[in-house]
C-alpha cells in the first residue's frame, strides 16, 4: 500500500514538473545541490571533453550528425546527436545546434541512437577487468623479483657457507 501511495505522489510530482516546460522553470528545479540546467551543462562538457579526446587519439568512432539512421532530423531539428562506437557497443547523447562547435569530431549524414547505459556499463566492467589484470600482472612482478632477490641472496649466503666451512676443515 505505501508503495502504491509512493508511485501516485511521484506520478503527481512528474505531471506538475511537465508542466513547468523544458529550458524554463523546469531546469532551475534542483536537489538542493546543483539545478537541473547545471548538471545537463556539466553533462554536456564532460562528454565533449571525453569525445573529442577519443576522435584526437583515434581511440574509438566519434562522430556527429543531425539526423539518426533512419533520416529524421534530431528531435525534429534543431539538435544533433553525437555518438562514440566502443568494443562494449555504442554511446550517445543529444544536444542542441548551439553547441555544436563543442565536439571536435567528423560530422557524418546520419548516426545511429543506440541504447547508452548497457554500453557504458560494459565498458566499465572491461576496465575493471582490465585493471584487475594488471594488478595481478604486478603483484606477480613483485613476487618474481623478490624470488629473483631471495635467489641472490640465498647463492651470497651458500657462497659465504663454503667459505666459512672450507676455513674450518683447513688445516691450520
Amino acid at each position: 500500500m505505501l508503495e502504491y501511495l509512493r508511485e501516485k505522489l511521484l506520478k503527481k510530482v512528474q505531471e506538475e514538473v511537465n508542466k513547468l516546460g523544458v529550458g524554463g522553470l523546469k531546469g532551475k528545479i534542483s536537489d538542493g545541490y546543483h539545478t537541473f540546467n547545471e548538471l545537463y551543462e556539466f553533462r554536456k562538457v564532460y562528454n565533449a571533453a571525453l569525445f573529442n579526446e577519443w576522435y584526437t587519439q583515434n581511440k574509438y568512432n566519434v562522430h556527429k550528425a543531425i539526423r539518426h539512421n533512419d533520416g529524421e532530423l534530431c528531435f525534429g531539428g534543431g539538435w544533433f546527436i553525437v555518438v562514440a562506437n566502443l568494443p562494449s557497443g555504442q554511446i550517445s547523447n543529444h544536444y542542441e545546434m548551439k553547441d555544436w562547435e563543442l565536439f571536435k569530431c567528423r560530422d557524418v549524414e546520419k548516426a545511429l541512437s543506440p541504447s547508452v547505459i548497457p554500453s557504458l556499463r560494459r565498458m566499465i566492467d572491461k576496465e575493471k577487468e582490465h585493471l584487475k589484470f594488471l594488478k595481478s600482472q604486478k603483484e606477480s612482478e613483485m613476487v618474481y623479483s623478490f624470488i629473483l632477490k631471495s635467489n641472490s641472496a640465498l647463492s651470497s649466503l651458500e657462497s659465504k657457507l663454503d667459505s666459512y666451512v672450507k676455513y674450518v676443515n683447513s688445516p691450520s
